[in-house]
């Protein structure tokens, strides 16, 4: 999907935000000044109607959601609940609701919710407890579900609810719809999709030749890629046999998922999150000119953060008239941003030499 305008409120540390997009969208800043956030932001309500699976159908709750160790941590202190909306391109709009509670349910949904996991219980229980026993397990097993604390997602055009809740360190996803494939590539600290599994993609849609072609032209020692048995291969110029790809260098592993990524992502969204981390500098150019090629020949759009300042140049010279820099900071504790047009974001790089990763 193409994201004209998101706005992001109480999501996070994240009190207020209000972006029109480009194609190109850059965060940037220190840590702690909400860069994940507004990627996760956008990747959940982006995914929200399919039941948040990427391209792959990978169920992205887990790991996005797994990285903080209490759900009250997705919405911000003080507050409630989270609403994440996106405006399309395709003139649709999408509103995300995220409601955090420590007992009860949340009013927006609170019906659905209660349904949504009394059929939970009762699916948990029928394949252990018979006739007799269940009508007080499920009793039992409903007021303590009740009384731990929760986050419920509601999707507002598709009524798509789901319910995670905390026990102890443990987060179980209870209540949801099955997953299905949306048009988000997301490739996160916390989520990293398997390389296999891109390769594989590319050769079902008809990618891999060009895709193989185009890395054989920018990496001299590179000869193929292939699948043996479920295991992706390198062969390399110099080498008899092929190589496991997960024996090659890690900047090497990103330098492919990035290519893959965004060849798949040719009509889609693609969430990536510092693709210069473990990059080795030879192959930021690389990364860069994927981005820039694909975002200006097909409908991709492109939301990352970094805290380099070889991969922005990169970009920018390839990219300027396409890309925008939003540049988050801290002010009095809480996050704040400003938004740069490529042009102003090349200036504030090459003349001021400023890093643009915030105050």
């Amino acid at each position: 999907m193409w994201i004209n305008r998101l706005d992001v409120e109480n999501f996070r540390g994240i009190g207020e935000m209000k972006l029109d997009t480009k194609p190109i969208n850059v965060f940037v800043g220190r840590n702690n000044t909400g860069k994940s956030s507004v990627l996760e932001a956008a990747t959940l309500a982006a995914t929200s109607p399919t039941g948040y699976a990427d391209a792959l159908n990978n169920d992205l709750l887990p790991p996005i959601l797994g990285k903080e160790t209490s759900l009250s941590y997705w919405v911000k202190m003080g507050y409630k609940e989270a609403r994440i909306k996106l405006e399309a391109k395709n003139a649709t709009t999408r509103e995300l609701f995220i409601n955090y509670c420590e007992k009860d349910l949340p009013e927006l949904g609170r019906d659905q919710a209660r349904n949504l996991i009394v059929q939970h219980v009762y699916r948990e229980l029928t394949s252990h407890y018979d006739t007799r026993e269940k009508a007080d397990m499920m009793k039992r097993r409903l007021d303590k579900l009740m009384s731990l604390p929760k986050l419920c997602l509601m999707d507002i055009s598709s009524e798509n609810m789901v319910i995670v809740v905390q026990e102890l360190e443990q987060l179980s996803i209870i209540a949801r719809d099955r997953p299905a494939p949306s048009n988000v590539f997301y490739v996160g600290t916390v989520y990293k999709p398997s390389l296999t599994m891109l390769y594989n993609k590319l050769v079902q849609s008809g990618l891999i030749q060009n895709t193989l072609m185009t890395l054989r032209e920018q990496i001299s020692y590179l000869t193929d890629l292939r699948t043996i048995g479920d295991k992706l291969f390198v062969f390399l110029d110099g080498l008899d046999k092929p190589l496991p790809v997960s024996l090659t260098g890690d900047g090497f592993q990103v330098l492919l998922r990035s290519a893959f990524a965004a060849a798949l992502a040719k009509d889609g969204l693609l969430v990536l999150e510092e693709p210069e981390a473990n990059l080795h500098p030879g192959f930021i150019e690389l990364v860069t000119s994927h981005l820039a090629e694909y975002t200006k020949k097909y409908q991709m759009q492109v939301f990352l953060s970094t805290h380099n300042l070889e991969f922005l140049e990169s970009l920018l010279e390839k990219a300027e008239d396409i890309t925008q820099v939003v540049r988050m900071y801290l002010v009095g504790g809480e996050i704040d941003y400003e938004v740069l047009s490529g042009e102003e974001a090349s200036t504030e790089v090459k003349e001021l030499e400023m890093d643009l990763r915030g105050a």
